[in-house]
C-alpha cells in the first residue's frame, strides 16, 4: 500500500544526528508544556497500572496516514528489524521536574529508568520491563523532535516534564526509595537491569521515533487510534490481546444507587429525561470491533462511551449496564484507552515466554527496533 507522507507531524527526524551537546545547550525551561495555542502534533492519554493523571488528546494537524490493518497476529515475520544506524543518543536530557520546576539533567538511563518505575510495576517481569522502557524512551525521543521543530516559549528549551498530565509519570531515585520502601535495591536493581539493557533501542515508523501508547490491560482486543482519538496511525491499531482475558483484572463491576445516577447525569447532560424508569436511563448503542462503546443515550440525548466513562469514573470505555435493585451496575472491560500495548498483556508474554522484541512487535505492528548509537 502506497503510504503517505505525514503532513504536520515531519519528526525531524534528524535532531538525533546532531551532536549530543545541541541538546544541553538550550535555555532553562518553566512549568508549562503546551499552552492552547502551542498543542502538540499528537498526544495520546497516558493510562497505564500506575498513572495516575491523564491529559487530553490532541489529533495530529492536517495529518495523513496510511490505512492500517484491523488485526495482525503474532508472528516471527512481525518482529521488529533490528538494524544499526548513525543515529546517535543524546546523553543529556533536560526535564523538568513539574513540583519544583526546577530543570533535571539526567542521562538517558536516569530518565527512563523513573519513567519505567512509575509507569510500571517492578514486580513485572524483566522482558516486560524492558518493552515498556524502549516505548517510554520511543515516546520521550519524539516528544523531544517535537520540540526541537516547533519549540514551545513557555517550556523556555525544555524538551520534557516529569507532568503526568502532559508527559509520562516519573520518579526520581529518592521517590523510588520512598514507593518501594524495603524493596528498594531489588527492585531498583530489577529495573535498571532491565533499562540498561535496551537503553540504546528505540521503535520507529518510517524512521520516526512512534507514539508509543501504552494501556494498563485490554479487554482482549487493543483498539485503534483512529476509535479513540479520530486519527489513524498506522503502528496503533487493534491487536489481538485475549491473554488479558484471563487476567481477574480485566473485568470490574462498578454499581450505582438510583440516586447517584440521576445526580450524575444532571450535573453531565442538563437535557436528560430522567422520568423512566432507572434501567431505561443509560442505553449502550455502537460499537467498535474492539468492544468500545462508540454511541450511548443518557436519558435519551446522544452521548459517547468515553462520555459515560468519564461521568462513571469506568475503567474503560468498554462497558455494559443493567439495572439492579437500587439502581445501574456498570460491567467494565480493560483498563485504560486500550490504545497500544497492553501492560499486563505484556507481562503475561513475557510469563508465556516472549522476548521484548516479540511483544513489541505484536502491539505496535509494522513499526522497527533501531539500535542508537553511543548509548550511555
Amino acid at each position: 500500500m502506497k503510504r503517505k507522507l505525514w503532513k504536520g507531524i515531519v519528526f525531524c527526524g534528524a535532531f538525533i544526528l546532531l551532536p549530543a551537546a545541541s541538546l544541553t545547550q538550550q535555555p532553562v525551561y518553566g512549568e508549562a508544556f503546551f499552552d492552547p495555542g502551542s498543542s502538540p502534533a499528537f498526544s495520546f492519554r497516558f493510562e497505564g497500572t500506575n498513572s495516575q493523571s491523564i491529559n487530553k488528546p490532541s489529533p495530529e494537524s492536517d495529518s495523513s496516514f496510511v490505512h492500517p490493518t484491523d488485526s495482525i497476529q503474532q508472528d516471527s515475520k512481525n518482529l521488529p528489524e533490528s538494524t544499526s544506524s548513525s543515529l546517535s543518543l543524546p546523553s543529556v536530557y533536560k526535564v523538568m521536574d513539574a513540583d519544583t520546576g526546577k530543570v533535571l539533567k539526567l542521562s538517558p538511563v536516569e530518565y527512563i529508568t523513573g519513567v519505567v518505575a512509575a509507569e510500571m510495576p517492578a514486580s513485572f517481569e524483566p522482558e516486560a520491563l524492558k518493552a515498556q522502557a524502549v516505548a517510554a524512551h520511543s515516546y520521550a525521543l519524539r516528544q523531544i523532535g517535537l520540540q526541537l521543530k516547533n519549540p514551545d516559549e513557555s517550556l523556555k528549551g525544555a524538551y520534557l516534564s516529569t507532568d503526568p498530565a502532559h508527559f509520562q509519570a516519573y520518579l526520581s531515585k529518592e521517590q523510588r526509595e520512598k514507593h518501594f520502601g524495603a524493596n528498594f535495591d531489588t527492585q531498583e536493581k530489577k529495573i535498571s537491569e532491565a533499562v540498561n539493557a535496551v537503553i540504546g533501542e528505540i521503535l520507529v515508523y518510517e524512521e520516526e521515533p512512534i507514539a508509543a501508547a501504552f494501556h494498563s490491560i485490554s479487554s482482549g482486543k487493543t483498539e485503534s487510534a483512529q476509535t479513540v482519538w479520530g486519527e489513524e496511525i498506522p503502528y496503533l491499531v487493534a491487536v489481538d490481546s485475549s491473554i488479558d482475558l484471563d487476567n481477574d483484572k480485566c473485568k470490574t463491576i462498578s454499581s450505582f444507587t438510583e440516586k447517584e445516577v440521576r445526580s450524575i447525569v444532571n450535573a453531565n447532560c442538563k437535557d436528560a429525561d430522567l422520568s423512566g424508569s432507572v434501567g431505561s436511563w443509560i442505553q449502550v448503542g455502537s460499537r467498535s470491533g474492539s468492544g468500545t462503546v462508540l454511541e450511548a443515550t443518557a436519558g435519551g440525548v446522544k452521548v459517547t462511551g468515553r462520555d459515560i466513562r468519564t461521568w462513571f469514573d469506568l475503567p474503560s470505555a468498554n462497558f455494559t449496564v443493567e439495572a439492579n435493585n437500587d439502581g445501574l451496575s456498570f460491567t467494565t472491560y480493560g483498563y485504560g484507552h486500550g490504545v497500544g500495548m497492553s501492560q499486563y498483556g505484556a507481562n503475561d508474554m513475557a510469563k508465556a515466554g516472549k522476548t521484548y522484541r516479540e511483544i513489541l512487535a505484536h502491539y505496535y505492528p509494522g513499526t522497527q527496533l533501531k539500535i542508537l548509537t553511543d548509548a550511555s
